[in-house]
């Protein structure tokens, strides 16, 4: 079990899971074990293998405060937030200060009084910590005053909150410049048309779902998996590793993309598709969801020639500030700033332009707006464009029952509407650095 743990926490993931399987039947009267395999499962994407073990877990040790928060992650990843909630509450009633539990409670239930919001700031006031320290608050604090419909007072909470994360790292805009300059730079011209694709027996075809994140990624994921010839592998980093064990790093790829041969190519495919074997099936097509592959286009499609991919994206104000709002870990440090946001959003429509034009028909582009105000429409388009047939299930993505571990968790359980199309121009008096930022370019917003 540790060596599993040891193997997924190095990103070696299908190794973790073969050590992994054959002891998960040992587990039973270990609450440590069990709850160490929960969290490893859980790494691997299979919170729905994790959910008995924690719920083992915290059975045989319920006063352990991890084996509860580890149990409430489960709940949330598999569509049971209410029980999630009531662990948090339990949770934050013996140790109030627990920032990370506040900022998990408010994910996963819609605020209707300020209850939770008095006991935050009761924390606030009751330690002079800096402003970094209680970033998770701010945060929490900012989606339940927006549940509340207090708008300006959700803005300053979510602006204080993305001050404290850029102060940390401030140089975060040219970081993620440089790293989508690099790897997005070259061609993806290869094979434009439906007749190009290669047809590969017994492999099944990759879709990677790209863009920015909080542009409808995750709903078209919800959509295309529930199709019975399609598997979700969820968000992953398997092509980023695959790439780095046989190039060495993103940037040796790049640089030798140009004289590299097909072996080499063949050689990352058969490393991304043995990374990702344990969760692959037998379904015709699968996708890799994962946001940030955006940068890697370029090189996806020089290694799988046969990929299509589906680009989501929204009004630009409406999915920048949606990123302004969302609390990442680790990742897109250009969403801290509304500058910095607009700077961002017009370089990555460069790259999105040139995407387009270079891959044809394999690049299909869904407007989240469109998606939302016209389902009955859109979503058999995008099927027939994927060469798949229309199924009923794909036109009720909420009765999905596959398990959800992004940002969107909650909302894809919900049936398909528009409420938050329009949601970010309750907070449009506050977002004129970002107008400005995507004006300075001559960006021009693509309404609808």
């Amino acid at each position: 079990m540790e060596l599993a743990s040891q193997l997924s926490i190095l990103s070696h993931h299908s190794a973790a899971f073969d050590v992994l399987q054959p002891v998960l039947n040992q587990l039973e009267e270990s609450p440590f074990y069990s709850d160490l395999a929960a969290t490893t499962l859980v790494e691997l994407g299979l919170p729905e293998l994790a959910l008995p073990l924690a719920e083992r877990a915290h059975f045989l040790q319920p006063d352990v405060d991890l084996f509860s928060a580890n149990l409430a992650n489960c709940y949330s990843y598999v569509g049971q937030p209410e029980r999630a909630a009531q662990i948090y509450e339990g949770l934050l009633a013996a140790r109030p200060d627990n920032r990370r539990n506040h900022y998990f409670l408010s994910r996963v239930k819609t605020a209707s009084d300020d209850r939770h919001l008095q006991q935050m700031q009761a924390v606030l006031a009751s330690d002079s910590a800096p402003d970094e320290r209680n970033i998770f608050l701010f945060f929490a604090q900012g989606k339940e005053l927006e549940d509340l419909g207090l708008w300006d007072d959700a803005f300053a909470a979510y602006q204080r909150g993305c001050a404290a994360v850029k102060k940390m790292v401030p140089e975060g805009l040219s970081m993620e410049l440089s790293k989508l300059r690099v790897a997005a730079s070259v061609s993806a011209a290869r094979g434009k048309t439906n007749s190009d694709f290669p047809t590969r027996e017994n492999r099944p075809r990759p879709i990677f779902v790209v863009g920015l994140p909080r542009t409808g990624s995750t709903l078209t994921e919800r959509i295309l998996s529930s199709h019975s010839d399609v598997t979700s592998l969820g968000e992953t980093r398997y092509f980023e590793k695959a790439i780095k064990e046989i190039f060495g790093s993103v940037r040796a790829a790049i640089a030798q993309l140009p004289g590299c041969s097909r072996d080499q190519l063949d050689d990352v495919a058969r490393q991304f598709r043995l990374e990702s074997a344990y969760r692959l099936g037998d379904s015709g097509f699968f996708i890799d969801k994962l946001p940030l592959n955006f940068m890697f286009v370029p090189l996806i499609a020089r290694v799988f020639p046969e990929a299509l991919f589906v680009y989501t994206h929204r009004q630009p104000e409406a999915a920048c500030f949606s990123m302004f709002k969302q609390l990442f870990t680790g990742e897109y440090l250009f969403s801290y700033d509304l500058e910095d946001l607009g700077a961002y959003y017009n370089e990555h429509e460069h790259f999105r332009r040139q995407f387009a034009a270079d891959l044809g028909q394999r690049w299909i582009d869904v407007s989240y707006e469109n998606l939302v105000s016209e389902p009955e429409v859109e979503i058999p388009l995008l099927l027939k464009k994927l060469g798949l047939a229309v199924e009923a299930s794909c036109l009720a993505p909420q009765k999905n029952r596959a398990s959800s571990m992004t940002a969107s968790a909650t909302q894809v359980r919900q049936p398909i509407h528009q409420d938050a199309v329009s949601g970010w121009r309750h907070f449009e008096p506050h977002l004129g650095p970002l107008k400005l930022a995507l004006e300075k370019n001559g960006f021009v917003s693509r309404e609808g």
